[in-house]
């Protein structure tokens, strides 16, 4: 059977078999609506949060998200073992579009929301995204993952550049309540799309020891990750890895501050505090996600190829290391931004697409209730680190900002001895799996 048309313009990024097309097209737009909210969402939340409290509560506030997430998961990990995968995956959206229009009529009505909605974003952006990846894991085995998940995800990256230059362009004209009811449509367009999949949800599910073992309780997630060396080792990596990523958030949160009263003092500043913070974060996301949309569909799926899975997975890390390194020695603001530019659009392509592979040799309670756990609350306590790395800095050892930049060179160093020991887990898993 020949590759249709638009078969053979995926086939440019990945080897794809023919009637794949269907799927990773409608698997592409989900993802291409959703992170079109996310990013649509994230200038808002800069704009609420620096201007009601500035960029140290902003530290502060990320560590609070941890709290809700601990407290909603274990209701997630019941419901996934009550509900049908794709009818659950409505549900989630239907609810969070119900919080956004909540949050918009809280606004209107001129009640203050930056740290609610702060904390509220935190669990939407990370949960949201693990759903969908977790079903996607379902409708596809380990071969068919492997080649075809850098297509998918292709859909993330498109729809996060496409995200921040609408963002960009609302911030300038509408408020944050009009830019939060415009993300409740794109919202419901992304679940339509991801509805129409075909396929078996349960297709490729395995039922490993790790399954039939573990206890179904209130805590199960939790359970599932303590019990596997292979998930504790993925929840530490996460930890570590969004304990830099947010550290470099921070440092560049004080950039963007300094710029700003820097114009101010020398009188070329021209527009409101909230204006410009909205402006900047709207062009910073559209470069990160230009870079990781390139990347992700020319080099990708290549690379694991090429490569191997187990390089792929620590080529970020290192690489961040590196430009970390040079930024400790040659401090330059602008090449910052270069910097966390390539930090950021490789963590949303590369490292993401092979992050999200590693879930394919694993259950379905794995796969969702796991994955939840890991990539929220860990994902989160790597938040709580990085606020307590910059409270104790600041305050008590008096440190400049600047020299945070040490602290994740030593983070990226430990990401990658961890991700040579899961490389190695994930290839054995591989072929007894």
């Amino acid at each position: 059977m020949p590759l249709s048309f638009g078969e053979k313009l995926l086939s440019a990024g990945a080897d794809i078999k023919a009637g794949e097309g269907k799927n990773i097209y409608l698997l592409m737009s989900a993802l291409f609506f959703l992170l079109i909210t996310a990013y649509l969402l994230k200038p808002v939340r800069e704009m609420l949060i620096l201007t009601q409290g500035g960029s140290e509560v902003r530290s502060y506030a990320v560590a609070l998200q941890a709290g809700l997430l601990i407290l909603l998961l274990p209701i997630y990990g019941i419901c996934v073992r009550k509900f049908e995968s794709r009818k659950f995956m409505i549900g989630i959206a239907l609810f969070f579009s119900t919080n956004l229009f909540f949050f918009y009529l809280w606004g209107i009505t001129g009640h203050t929301s930056s740290i609610p909605f702060f904390i509220w974003l935190g669990a939407f952006g990370i949960l949201m995204v693990s759903q969908f990846w977790a079903f996607a894991s379902q409708i596809y085995g380990k071969e068919a993952g492997e080649r075809l998940f850098a297509l998918v995800a292709v859909g993330a990256g498109l729809g996060s550049w496409v995200g921040a230059a609408s963002s960009r362009l609302l911030v300038t004209h509408f408020s944050a309540n009009e830019i939060i009811l415009v993300s409740i449509v794109t919202l419901l367009i992304s679940i339509a799309f991801a509805a129409n999949v075909k396929g078996n949800d349960a297709a490729h599910v395995i039922d490993n020891d790790i399954e039939s073992a573990a206890p179904v309780s209130y805590w199960s997630g939790f359970a599932l990750v303590a019990k596997s060396q292979y998930l504790f080792l993925i929840a530490i990596f996460v930890i570590l890895m969004n304990w830099g990523n947010s550290t470099g958030e921070y440092l560049l949160s004080v950039v963007v501050e300094g710029f700003y009263d820097h114009g101010v003092a020398v009188g070329t500043m021209g527009d409101s505090k909230s204006t410009y913070i909205g402006k900047f974060y709207s062009e910073f996301y559209l470069w990160v996600n230009l870079v990781a949309v390139i990347f992700q569909f020319f080099f990708v799926s290549r690379l694991i190829k090429k490569i191997g899975f187990n390089w792929a997975f620590i080529i970020t890390p290192i690489l961040v290391m590196l430009g970390y390194g040079v930024l400790a020695f040659f401090p330059i603001v602008a090449f910052f931004k270069v910097i966390k530019i390539a930090e950021n659009g490789l963590d949303y392509s590369l490292q993401n697409t092979t992050r999200q592979i590693l879930f394919l040799p694993t259950s379905r309670r794995e796969k969702y209730e796991a994955r939840a756990v890991i990539d929220t609350v860990c994902w989160r306590i790597g938040d709580l680190l990085q606020a307590a790395s910059i409270f104790i800095g600041l305050h008590l050892l008096n440190i400049l900002p600047r020299h945070f930049v040490w602290l994740n060179i030593v983070l990226a160093a430990c990401m990658i001895i961890l991700g040579v020991f899961i490389g190695k887990i994930y290839q054995s898993k591989k072929i007894t799996a």
